[in-house]
């Protein structure tokens, strides 16, 4: 694996690195991304929607919404697929700063009838699974989540990590615990493309999409301790003057 950026991260277990400060991850120019990890679960990570409301530049990727129409804006997605590693313990990890108070995406799963998210708002941040009952014209679904209460200012780098162990699910803000909860998943996740910097509509389709910035995003298929979540935020902290 190419670690060309940063090689103090841990590397066992990752299947997804995204680093736009990686001259091997993004060469220079284009719309895409490269997975460093060169896992096979993607690999290629694409500005997706409205391309004039994303960039790539200075070591970042820039992205955002139409704040007058909210099924207009950009993301970032993967054709690849991480939902195997779903049903399991895994570790995501993402460096996002939010301009506006539109919710974040770190890391976000989507199929048919199924969609997942590690999501970050304005008071906090949590897990969100979301099943489609009945597919008819009116539509229901349920929906299932976990969060933890945290303020997030806007125009402010943040690390945010999320840790599945079995049932528990940890919580972490630049490098520091803060929480872990006990949530079951319901079910079985397979196929799908992910997704970074986004939000979905409660009818499935691209909403209100993040307005800012992310930096490297990193996936994991274990989950990692506190001091290799702690080791990933102070491998980039000083990028970002956290």
């Amino acid at each position: 694996m190419a670690l060309h950026h940063n090689p103090r991260i841990p590397t066992d277990g990752l299947v997804v690195l995204y680093d736009a400060a990686d001259p091997i991850s993004f060469p220079g120019s284009g719309t895409q991304l490269y997975n460093l990890a060169n896992s096979g679960m993607g690999t290629t990570l694409s500005l997706y929607g409205d391309l004039s409301f994303g960039s790539i530049s200075n070591g970042v990727v820039n992205i955002g919404g139409n704040a007058n129409n909210t099924a207009e804006g950009c993301i970032l997605r993967s054709t690849g697929s991480i939902a195997d590693t779903l049903n399991g313990s895994f570790t995501s990890i993402g460096w996002i700063k939010r301009t506006t108070s539109k919710d974040a995406e770190v890391l976000s799963y989507r199929e048919t009838w199924q969609r997942l998210a590690f999501t970050i708002f304005d008071t906090g941040m949590g897990f969100y699974q979301r099943e489609t009952v009945d597919a008819g014209e009116d539509g229901s679904y349920n929906t299932f989540t976990t969060t933890v209460s945290v303020t997030n200012n806007l125009n402010e780098w943040n690390c945010f990590a999320l840790v599945k162990s079995g049932s528990q699910w940890s919580f972490y803000k630049d490098g520091q615990l803060l929480q872990t909860n006990t949530f079951d998943m319901t079910e079985t996740i397979s196929g799908g493309a992910y997704h970074v910097g986004g939000a979905w509509s409660d009818d499935d389709y691209l909403s209100n999409c993040m307005n800012g910035s992310v930096g490297p995003v990193l996936h994991y298929t274990r989950p990692l301790s506190d001091q290799e979540i702690l080791q990933v935020y102070n491998s980039h902290k000083a990028r970002y003057n956290a």
